[in-house]
């Protein structure tokens, strides 16, 4: 075959394959898609393809069944996966924003968003989220993404949370009652505050690994469990308060503890290798419990005790060492004393011994049987008598007496046998006697009225002065001609002053040793400091008018003259009632009748006491006679004491006139005093 004919042919060959690749073409023309629909994902520079790449062209979430694969079927290096978001620094919208991004997570869904190096002008919450993670990159453990300065952070009501390589200028707060978070390679630089915990105490936890924390550290209201592994708090300040105890926030090999962590003071509990400040500089020790005893106050024989609980023992002993060295230095003086005193004792004893009496003689009225020494016989001894008598020396016979303490008069103790004084009790000078013992004491006086007083009615009075304060023990009212003679018993104290008083007006009275004395004597019973004297006094009615009084009429005491503050005395139609808060008790009740007229003169006056109707007592006069008279008994309170008129024929009448002007004359005074 020529060449021209080979070369025809092989124009004709590739002519047709000329138009086998001309339909070709034209075949995938017509298969080529809309570019539209596909979109370029630029990983490491490389561009990958996949069926059904994109839902959105700028969705940031990316949804396949497998790994996406570049154009050779190969595993992208950084194992991206589904389900995953990413955030790019600059770009606009949300694949710009972590949290934007972040409010496209659905609760209950699992989700991590992927952020790119650089810095986020942008306050970031996680709230209500499960399982959400947020990746940044780091360089040789450096943080590349940041928040800027005043940006916060905030996990809230989340749980599972996992952030890693981020950098937070502003504050960052983790609170809820659902924690199990891991926050890794992140820097704190505003300050940590972590609270809740849930209602279960310790249920919860989390975790803070290879971290930093500058500024306030605050944990607080906090039920569950931190772990801070590998964390430096070189520049933070701590608030820590857990809600139950140091073993809540647990630090395990951190440094920059802002203070002496191996005083185990804190509110945490640090273990491993720690750097701390201690006295100001940083410090760094192995708080392994090998090497370090965190108890301070053991109770169990086997328990390890702590280098400041022996050194604060130590010191407590060497304390009670000193003093009881200083006991035993001040005992061995006393010692030394009180063997002086042996050494004199013995000497005495044995003088003693040397000059003692072998036989005991009897004496007079002495009996020695059986070594029992008795007394047979009697005289001899000394009278264990206390008291005094006043008496008038010289002899003043007629002496006109006024108002006022008239025992003055009385000023001789000391002219026996009329007269004595045994310890000192009566004052001649004044009148007054003191009592010098607790106790009941007798006291009496006695003086004459002269009879040439025809017109006058006289009262005295036995005056106690007690802390400054005046009473009156007894009333007696006299007339003309009679002696006036007063004896009582009373419950006096120790400094208790007694003395006699005139009381109206003016009178004559015959003052000499026979007739006039003033005496008292204790007669026993001691009776306690606090004891209060209760007296009271009463009189019949005052007027001039004359009142007749016959058989069963009341003597008309209606007045209560004088009581003292435990007592409440009331008196009506000649009746007195008992009554106060210190009423009840035995009295001494004085009575003093002065009668100077009946119509019958040879008809004798019968009085007749009574307590609640009940006869107790009974006095009687003729015309013109004095009567005194005493009487004990237990009152109660409410009680009623009357005295009647008894034993006047019915025709007779006793007629009562208290003025001072007639001679026609009967009076009455009452004196209570409590004994007991």
């Amino acid at each position: 075959m020529s060449s021209v004919q080979q070369n025809s042919n092989k124009i004709s060959t590739n002519l047709a394959l000329i138009q086998n690749l001309q339909q070709e073409i034209i075949d995938l023309s017509n298969n080529i898609p809309d570019l539209t629909n596909y979109a370029r994902l630029d990983i490491s520079n490389t561009f990958v393809s996949k069926q059904t790449f994109l839902d959105t062209i700028n969705a940031e979430k990316v949804v396949a069944d497998k790994f996406f694969t570049d154009n050779n079927g190969e595993e992208l290096v950084y194992g991206n996966y589904s389900n995953t978001f990413y955030v790019n620094d600059g770009e606009t919208g949300t694949s710009g924003s972590i949290n934007d991004t972040l409010a496209l997570i659905t609760s209950g869904s699992v989700e991590v968003i992927r952020i790119s190096a650089g810095s986020y002008s942008e306050d970031v919450l996680v709230s209500g989220k499960e399982l959400v993670g947020l990746s940044c990159p780091n360089v040789g453990g450096t943080t590349m993404t940041e928040l800027v300065l005043g940006n916060t952070f905030t996990i809230e009501n989340s749980l599972r949370v996992r952030v890693s390589g981020l950098q937070i200028n502003g504050m960052t707060t983790i609170s809820g009652s659902q924690l199990r978070h891991r926050l890794e390679v992140c820097n704190f630089n505003g300050g940590l505050t972590i609270t809740g915990g849930g209602a279960t105490p310790l249920a919860e936890f989390m975790t803070i690994q290879d971290c930093d924390v500058a500024g306030s550290l605050t944990i607080s209201a906090f039920t569950g469990i931190v772990y801070f592994y590998r964390v430096n708090f070189q520049n933070a300040t701590f608030n820590i308060s857990p809600a139950y105890s140091s073993q809540q926030v647990i630090m395990i090999d951190c440094a920059g503890i802002p203070d002496d962590a191996s005083l185990f003071a804190g509110n945490y509990f640090a273990v491993g290798l720690t750097s701390f400040y201690k006295s100001g500089s940083l410090t760094v020790a192995d708080l392994n419990p090998a090497y370090y005893v965190r108890n301070t106050s053991p109770s169990q024989d086997n328990e390890l005790a702590s280098k400041i609980y022996v050194d604060t023992a130590v010191a407590t002993n060497t304390s009670a060492i000193a003093t009881n060295t200083l006991n035993i230095s001040t005992n061995t003086s006393n010692i030394s004393t009180l063997q002086g005193f042996v050494v004199t004792n013995t000497i005495n004893i044995n003088d003693l011994s040397l000059n003692k009496q072998d036989v005991l003689t009897a004496g007079d009225n002495i009996t020695i049987v059986n070594n029992v020494i008795s007394s047979s016989g009697g005289g001899g001894g000394s009278s264990a008598f206390v008291g005094f008598k006043a008496v008038v020396n010289p002899n003043l016979g007629l002496v006109t007496v006024g108002t006022g303490n008239i025992s003055t008069y009385f000023n001789d103790t000391s002219t026996l046998p009329y007269s004595y004084d045994t310890n000192g009790l009566y004052d001649t000078s004044t009148g007054i006697f003191t009592a010098n013992t607790n106790g009941y004491w007798q006291i009496s006086f006695k003086f004459y009225i002269f009879d040439g007083e025809a017109t006058q009615a006289q009262t005295n009075q036995l005056k106690l002065i007690r802390s400054g304060v005046e009473s009156a023990l007894f009333i007696t009212g006299l007339y003309n001609g009679q002696n006036d003679e007063v004896n009582t018993c009373c419950p006096l104290l120790v400094g208790d002053q007694i003395y006699i008083s005139h009381a109206t007006g003016t009178t004559r009275y015959v003052l000499d040793t026979p007739n006039a004395f003033f005496e008292a004597r204790y007669v026993g019973t001691t009776i306690s400091t606090g004891s209060s004297i209760e007296i009271f006094q009463a009189s019949m009615v005052r007027d001039d008018g004359t009142t007749a009084l016959s058989n069963n009429d009341n003597l008309p005491f209606v007045i209560i003259d004088k009581e003292t503050s435990g007592l409440t005395m009331s008196a009506s139609n000649g009746e007195i009632t008992f009554g106060g808060s210190n009423v009840a008790g035995t009295y001494e009740i004085k009575y003093s009748l002065v009668v100077s007229n009946i119509q019958s003169t040879t008809a004798r006056v019968i009085i007749r006491g009574y307590v609640n109707d009940v006869w107790v007592v009974e006095f009687g006069k003729l015309s013109g006679l004095l009567e005194n008279g005493s009487f004990t008994y237990d009152f109660a309170d409410g009680d009623v004491l009357k005295f009647s008129i008894i034993g006047l024929q019915s025709s007779n009448q006793l007629l009562l006139a208290t003025g001072l002007t007639t001679e026609t004359y009967a009076s009455c005074f009452l004196t209570g005093i409590k004994l007991i």
